[in-house]
């Protein structure tokens, strides 16, 4: 009796080593968000802070303590346009737009910019890459914002330390952990200098992935694309930023670049990014269609900037037989899909797919884009009320 239960149970236990041998650790996506220069709008709650606490001084102003101060008060009072959080490494949730059917979306979910991008990242990579078992977790660094590139550095030492602390953490949670900077401008530059602090801690820490948008590329930064603490590096840039070569306040150079030198282009895969039948501004790169102003309705992505597209952009950049480091890439929406060209400068060769994301997803750009449109002039209004 015995021996016929074991016989019975025979195939199961043959299967066992199968499927645990099979079975390989899902991998944790760490994905952090980096905003760039703070530009410090004067508005009226922020000068009405200061004041109460007494930080309107000659004294301050001489110091650059109230620049400082001005600029955190900015980022409290101000509405969020782009995935900027509290200062250091703060955890956010995706928002359900853009993943569900967004009938039950509050205002609240859809003035949160941070958690809209975190939602169109997992949304776009999971179409990308068809893995039901990719789990994420989503951040925003907070960071002074000064144009200042020695203040960046500091910033980067503060960085570097919340960033190694935070993966190890998920590492001992899911044993398999990738880290992903998404940046924007100098946030870009402030990224960079990690590989500085790096150099000093000597730790076993890695950056899988260093996405930058729209960095002012300069030579006290371009020459740590070289470090071993990045192991892929990506810099998406636009003939139609022009924010993107100005500074000329923060650097030595006498004006900031586009892209980076001869010498530094083999360790940057460089894209650069254009947009229909025109090419994004600074602000197009990373902030959503709030600000009118900033950003133009006309384009077919309205109202997410090109970052949304962020795993779009990096999986057409390796579709090519003889890989290259400069490539050039136009995205447009067609109706209810996304036609992305890519082209190998060096061999001018073409790749071109469309991607048709779940109806879900064109539901909630309706509802997001009227929602804009509606409550713009409300807290515009806000934004800069003086009561």
């Amino acid at each position: 009796m015995l021996r016929k239960r074991l016989w019975l149970l025979t195939p199961l236990l043959l299967t066992l080593p199968i499927l645990v041998w099979g079975t390989q650790t899902p991998k944790h996506t760490m994905v952090v968000f980096v905003h760039g220069t703070l530009a410090g709008i004067p508005t009226g709650k922020a000068i009405k802070t200061l004041n109460k606490k007494g930080s309107l001084t000659l004294t301050n102003a001489l110091n650059g303590k109230l620049c400082e101060e001005y600029l955190n008060a900015t980022r409290d009072q101000g509405i969020h346009v782009q995935p900027i959080g509290k200062l250091g490494l703060e955890r956010i949730t995706p928002s359900l737009l853009f993943t569900t059917a967004p009938a039950s979306k509050s205002v609240e979910e859809l003035d949160d910019a941070a958690s809209v991008m975190a939602s169109c990242f997992k949304q776009s990579h999971r179409l990308i890459h068809q893995d039901a078992n990719q789990t994420f977790s989503f951040y925003t660094y907070g960071w002074s914002g000064s144009l200042n590139s020695k203040a960046r550095v500091k910033d980067a030492e503060q960085m570097y330390h919340c960033l190694f602390r935070e993966k190890e953490a998920l590492t001992q949670a899911y044993g398999n952990v990738e880290l992903v900077i998404l940046t924007h401008s100098h946030g870009g530059n402030t990224a960079l200098n990690l590989a500085q602090i790096h150099e000093k801690e000597n730790e076993k820490f890695a950056v899988d992935c260093l996405v930058m948008f729209g960095v002012p590329v300069q030579s006290e930064t371009e020459k740590y694309v070289t470090s071993p603490l990045f192991k892929t590096i990506y810099s998406v840039y636009s003939k139609f930023d022009v924010i993107q070569v100005l500074d000329l306040l923060s650097t030595k150079d006498f004006f900031s670049r586009r892209c980076f030198k001869k010498k530094y282009a083999p360790y940057v895969h460089q894209i650069q990014i254009k947009l229909d039948k025109t090419a994004p501004g600074h602000c197009e790169l990373w902030i959503n269609g709030y600000f009118f102003a900033l950003y133009r309705k006309s384009l077919s992505i309205y109202p997410l900037p090109v970052s949304a597209f962020t795993p779009l952009l990096l999986h057409a950049t390796h579709q090519f037989e003889k890989p290259s480091k400069h490539i050039k890439i136009h995205l447009a929406r067609q109706k209810d899909a996304y036609l992305i060209t890519a082209t190998n400068k060096a061999t001018q060769k073409k790749w071109s797919t469309t991607h048709i994301y779940p109806s879900s997803w064109y539901t909630s750009i309706a509802q997001y884009s009227g929602h804009l449109k509606k409550h713009f002039k409300n807290l515009y209004k806000n934004y800069f009320s003086r009561s």
